[in-house]
């Protein structure tokens, strides 16, 4: 539900707090969406080309350390497009707008977040799934999106009558604790990762033989 409010909760804070003329030219606020997507398209083969260096050199850091590393990210996005909030200084009848750049900065953090944490976290799903159970894992995992974008829509109302100030800082808080308790039960998840690598291995080679 978090991630979602970037079409969500964002989206309509942008719509009414952010200053989207640039040179005289009024920016359709649909157009911040698209530009994760196009940060997705750019990043994620550079992001792909590195893991694969690191990998071949054994420097490729652990899956659970990159999604630790992701929600904090994405966390400390929020905070960015709190920070331009603030400068509203609490006057929100629309007068007075924040910049756009806070919201193409967080973009940008909130796509290598989303790059760290979503085809890491699927491809990490699967392989801790019991063979017997992947495709209904997959589908578990995509039925989530669904009730994130429920949850999301009900938290649209929440942020407008706590305030965009307290609903960022929530999100944003919540990502970094995420993250934090995923660098603590990182070793665990590694381990887990290590025995299904070993069983594998060992399932392969009875094959052989």
């Amino acid at each position: 539900p978090v991630y979602f409010q970037t079409s969500y909760t964002i989206n309509t804070l942008a719509n009414d707090y952010v200053n989207l003329n640039v040179g005289g030219f009024h920016v359709p606020v649909v157009w911040l969406i698209s530009f994760n997507g196009i940060l997705c398209i750019i990043l994620a083969p550079l992001l792909g080309n590195l893991w694969m260096t690191l990998s071949q050199k054994k420097l490729d850091p652990p899956v659970s350390l990159k999604m630790a590393v992701g929600m904090i990210i994405t966390g400390l996005a929020f905070y960015i497009i709190l920070l331009g909030f603030n400068t509203l200084h609490g006057v929100l009848d629309k007068t007075v707008k924040m910049d756009l750049w806070y919201m193409l900065l967080a973009y940008a953090i909130l796509t290598v977040g989303e790059l760290l944490v979503s085809p890491v976290g699927m491809a990490l799903f699967n392989k801790l799934t019991p063979e017997r159970f992947s495709s209904l894992a997959m589908s578990v995992w995509y039925l989530t999106y669904t009730f994130s974008g429920i949850a999301s829509g009900y938290l649209v109302a929440v942020a407008k009558d706590w305030g965009y100030g307290k609903i960022l800082n929530i999100l944003g808080a919540a990502l970094i604790i995420s993250g934090v308790v995923m660098l603590v039960i990182m070793p665990f998840i590694e381990k887990l990762i290590a025995v299904d690598k070993l069983s594998t291995e060992e399932a392969a080679t009875e094959t052989a033989e």
